[in-house]
């Protein structure tokens, strides 16, 4: 499967940074994460099949799937390691590949993402999200889920973000966004694949997230070894919109970090 991709840096002995965007969201999140962090790695930023420019599967698919399909692509562009990143979906997706090729990972990097499986009602509430789908449509959904996705009392300030987010969205085709939906209620809990790795490991979580709660993301740290842990403050579910900062920041340090431990080791 050929999945579209945009990609700045040189090519040099590092392992490359793959930026992998969340649920309904494309490569285009990452642009300007793509351009700083290109003044010390390459960078490339995929649409995840389905999203953007790649196309979507043919019938139902699992989340182990994308990943091989994130795999071929990497094999397809000669890159053997690489340190990921993903934002909620594509922490989901970074985790599954890291499963199925844990040799590729030299450090990933969970954003508003979780190792955990869903709860059960996590997953009555993804059929809720199909149902209204098939009855409403797309953009209708959209725009009553993504402000919810911000923490609520930065909205008003954050609105040119938000309407960013929303026109990005609003471009998810049906399919996608149900066979998504039901790809990330059927994964299955993934922490034991962190607590083997033991390279380094980034979470970048919001106080005030309310898809991924905090709680979740200090509970799986303490089982894992070599990790970072940044919480930010008057933070829900999309760091890299609200606090672009911080979280290029916090990544830039990680690439750092991954590339000082594997010329020591």
């Amino acid at each position: 499967m050929k999945l579209f991709y945009s990609e700045s840096g040189v090519q040099h002995t590092h392992p490359p940074l793959i930026l992998l965007h969340g649920f309904c969201e494309t490569y285009q999140i990452w642009e300007r994460f793509e351009r700083e962090l290109a003044h010390r790695c390459r960078v490339l930023c995929p649409d995840l099949p389905g999203f953007g420019k790649s196309s979507l599967p043919a019938g139902s698919f699992s989340l182990s799937e994308v990943a091989g399909a994130v795999h071929e692509w990497l094999r397809d562009m000669k890159i053997e390691r690489c340190i990921l990143a993903g934002h909620s979906l594509g922490g989901y997706v970074s985790l599954a590949l890291l499963e199925k090729y844990p040799d590729v990972v030299e450090g990933i990097g969970m954003i508003n993402s979780t190792a955990y499986a869903d709860t059960e009602e996590k997953k009555r509430s993804r059929d809720n999200v199909i149902q209204f789908v098939e009855k409403h449509g797309v953009e209708k959904f959209i725009d009553s889920f993504v402000p919810q996705l911000f923490y609520s009392e930065s909205r008003d300030e954050l609105r040119k973000e938000i309407e960013e987010l929303l026109a990005i969205a609003r471009t998810t085709p049906k399919e996608t966004l149900v066979a998504y939906t039901r790809a990330m209620q059927q994964r299955k809990d993934r922490l034991q694949v962190l607590q083997h790795f033991k390279k380094p490991i980034l979470y970048i979580a919001g106080e005030e997230d309310t898809n991924i709660p905090l709680a979740d993301s200090q509970k799986q740290v303490k089982k894992l070894s070599d990790y970072e842990l940044h919480i930010l403050n008057k933070t829900g579910h999309m760091a890299p919109f609200e606090k672009p900062e911080e979280t290029l920041s916090i990544l830039r340090t990680f690439v750092h970090y991954v590339y000082n431990k594997k010329r020591s080791s």
